[in-house]
């Protein structure tokens, strides 16, 4: 018994090990995608700071273009991208692995409840200890999802912020560089709006708040059946 809580205690660490690396690695991307939001929101006041002193907009453009680091926050979105994919081909699997064990494991503790229900011939430390430890594996759940989640809202701000950028920005001018600038940017918008990165657990389903329903639908599965079977049974 003892060996086998010492396994129990084991897995669980390792478990929690690999959330934690999960969770850090995707906050990472959270506080990247944040900091390129508020450089985003930089480049907006610059361009609301010289329009009232350029003649014209060639003058306003020129007058940003000197200063701007646009070039480079469209590069950390680039390296952002690459992030959420190495995220997805390093973390994939295992992600999908842990879900499948979180419904596993709280599947075989409503098991245990029934059992415990029907014979009588389990401790109530046994069921506290199952339940505890199911609440624990959500709170896995929980620290998997999270940042996943935040990364995804972000991007939503940025497209927010990056769609009024581009309306600040001079519009009707011949400027190659201004025409290339504002091409970029429809760009991001199109790219995180309609084919918007996301995490995945080895490409079966997003990673977000919704899979919590997924793991919800099969324990409400084989309560359904257990009780339809204990009924006919009897």
């Amino acid at each position: 018994m003892i060996s086998v809580l010492l396994i129990d205690k084991i897995n669980f660490y390792m478990l929690l090990i690999t959330v934690l690396l999960m969770n850090n690695y995707a906050n990472n991307i959270t506080d990247n995608i944040v900091h390129t939001k508020m450089k985003l929101q930089q480049e907006i006041k610059i361009v609301t700071q010289l329009k009232p002193v350029a003649t014209n907009d060639v003058v306003l453009f020129e007058n940003f273009r000197s200063i701007s680091e646009v070039d480079t926050i469209l590069s950390s979105v680039v390296d952002i991208l690459k992030g959420i994919e190495a995220f997805n081909k390093i973390y994939g699997i295992q992600i999908l692995g842990i879900s499948s064990i979180i419904m596993l494991y709280i599947t075989d503790t409503f098991n245990t409840i029934f059992y415990f229900v029907e014979y009588q011939t389990l401790t109530l430390e046994i069921i506290f200890m199952k339940c505890y430890n199911s609440f624990i594996l959500l709170i896995f759940g929980m620290l998997m999802v999270s940042p996943c989640f935040e990364t995804n809202k972000q991007f939503d701000e940025v497209i927010k912020v990056t769609c009024k950028f581009l309306i600040e920005l001079p519009h009707g001018l011949e400027d190659p560089y201004s025409k290339l600038l504002k091409e970029k940017l429809v760009l991001l918008i199109k790219q995180l709006e309609f084919r918007k990165p996301y995490f995945s657990a080895a490409g079966f389903f997003e990673v977000n708040y919704g899979m919590f329903m997924y793991i919800f639908a099969g324990i409400t599965s084989f309560v359904v059946v257990y009780v339809q079977l204990q009924i006919k049974f009897k």
